[in-house]
């Protein structure tokens, strides 16, 4: 075996060790979230194989030694990594009911665990196949351990970078599986090995090419589906349904839902939203900002209210595209910034008559974003009297509501004012629903206290007029609002990830 070969190998290894990191992380995100439990699982888990591959790896190299094993070990793992999305959303959803901080563990090992100990393994077999002809011990060590470095450090860039973003989490696994096992394979061909080995190194190489035919999401036969997008924040679907409405959702859940006929929203919270935004005096909608775009339905309420400047941020381009292609958004009606959004207002010198933060990646609402930190920075961009209008998912028994309660208390201590709305999903709605034990709750805080609200219910738009709540919320604020003036508990803070914990509970039943 040449030595140009087994760098090549350790190369390979590399990447593929950062690409299962990645792509479990990135899996297990609409389960467990993008927070610092699922990254320290995948982290733990990770130096966990790779602690055991390493000391099983020379242990095989103390016994009968077979250097073709460390290539037989890569292709069993590439083969793996291309069959993740198809078998681990199934792992995942059985571990959601294990509980936040076992279940991401548990999940992480049954994802990662075998095949880092695989890649973990070949690294003592490259140096001993080294140190076989005649290279020195260290100098064999330090190579190979360099070079999967940097193979791990080129592909971190890759994957997380350009290919995840663009081609998606499915077609990532399945190509580097693919790719990897091909070229170690292509390695092989020229060594003299028996036809057993060969014949099993063919049949996991073909294993990867039927995970093209598998999907590890399907869409109900009920619906017909007219786009689906793989990208950064996971999987986007549009389908049309049997009853006249549209839906985009992301990994399997709804971020916008509207009738076909009327192009109205058919979410409740999105006209609570509008008619909060219908408040600002007709002279002070200049300039909005929405943090949150997916189906562009409040991008339509704002700019039928006679907003001017609407600022959609997203971190996610494809928002753009499907709102203006498939929820009749008017691209010259806004301007869209695809960034994360407590960065855009970080770099932005804008100030804001109205600031929306209707954000959520799957069932998870990045905790970042409801910090005091980021209300601290929200004011700074808000005019005198503006607003702050908040949607937060949240359970909504009697005193399980804590995720809301909390992030009043953010904003007590940030400094706003804050009214809390009242409960505005009809009980037929919800009876038997999920939205009967979750749902959307919406908070409405100013910077100081406004001047003067528009009460006049013909300065709202037409669809919100159509629920009775919207009117009693427009016409009479203060007593269709509950008033937060005392601080319960503490606030969210950057310091302490408790909003993370906080979420889990209802990403569960969302997921059952």
């Amino acid at each position: 075996m040449s030595i140009n070969k087994l760098y090549i190998l350790a190369f390979i290894e590399g990447a593929l060790v950062m690409a299962f990191e990645l792509i479990v992380a990135r899996l297990m995100a609409p389960f467990f979230g993008s927070s610092l439990f699922t990254l320290t699982s995948v982290l733990g888990i990770t130096m966990f194989a790779l602690l055991a591959g390493y000391y099983l790896g020379g242990t095989f190299v103390q016994r009968e030694f077979n250097p073709n094993r460390a290539f037989l070990f890569v292709v069993i793992a590439g083969s793996i990594l291309s069959l993740l999305p198809a078998f681990g959303a199934d792992i995942l959803l059985l571990s959601v009911g294990i509980g936040l901080i076992p279940g991401a563990i548990i999940s992480c090992f049954l994802l990662l665990g075998i095949p880092l100990i695989l890649l973990g393994a070949v690294s003592p077999m490259l140096i001993q196949s080294l140190s076989e002809i005649n290279l020195k011990a260290g100098k064999a060590s330090g190579n190979v351990y360099a070079i999967s470095t940097l193979g791990g450090v080129v592909n971190t860039f890759l994957i997380g970078l350009l290919l995840i973003p663009n081609i998606g989490v499915k077609m990532t696994a399945i190509s580097y599986g693919l790719i990897g096992s091909i070229i170690v394979i292509a390695l092989l061909i020229s060594v003299k090995f028996s036809k057993k080995d060969l014949a099993l190194f063919l049949i996991v190489g073909i294993s990867n090419m039927t995970a093209y035919s598998m999907d590890y999401y399907n869409i109900p036969d009920s619906f017909k589906q007219i786009y689906e997008s793989e990208g950064l924040l996971g999987r986007l679907d549009v389908v049309d349904d049997v009853n006249g409405f549209r839906a985009l959702s992301n990994n399997g859940t709804n971020q916008t839902r509207i009738s076909l006929k009327t192009g109205w929203s058919s979410l409740i919270y999105s006209h609570v939203v509008a008619t909060a935004a219908s408040m600002v005096l007709k002279e002070n909608r200049n300039s909005v900002a929405l943090l949150g775009l997916a189906g562009g339905t409040l991008v339509r309420e704002l700019d039928e209210l006679g907003y001017k400047d609407i600022f959609a941020i997203d971190i996610d381009k494809r928002t753009k595209y499907v709102s203006e292609n498939y929820f009749n958004v008017n691209p010259e009606s806004y301007k869209f910034i695809e960034d994360d959004g407590r960065h855009f207002f970080l770099e932005s010198d804008k100030m804001f008559d109205l600031i929306i933060i209707d954000v959520s990646a799957s069932e998870q609402q990045p905790s970042h974003l409801y910090t005091k930190q980021a209300f601290e920075l929200y004011k700074k961009h808000l005019s005198p009297g503006g607003l702050l209008v908040l949607n937060i998912v949240d359970l909504v028994k009697l005193g399980k509501g804590i995720i809301t309660d909390r992030i009043g208390d953010s904003l007590l201590e940030a400094g706003y004012n804050v009214k809390l709305v009242s409960e505005f999903y009809p009980p037929a709605i919800v009876k038997n629903t999920i939205s009967e034990y979750v749902h959307e709750k919406i908070i409405i805080a100013s910077n100081g206290i406004p001047s003067e609200l528009s009460t006049d219910r013909y300065e709202m738009n037409e669809c919100c007029r159509k629920y009775a709540f919207n009117l009693n919320l427009k016409e009479d604020f203060n007593n269709w609002t509950i008033n937060k003036n005392s601080i319960r508990d503490k606030g969210f803070t950057d310091d302490i990830p408790e909003m993370e914990l906080l979420n889990f509970e209802r990403i569960k039943l969302i997921r059952k």
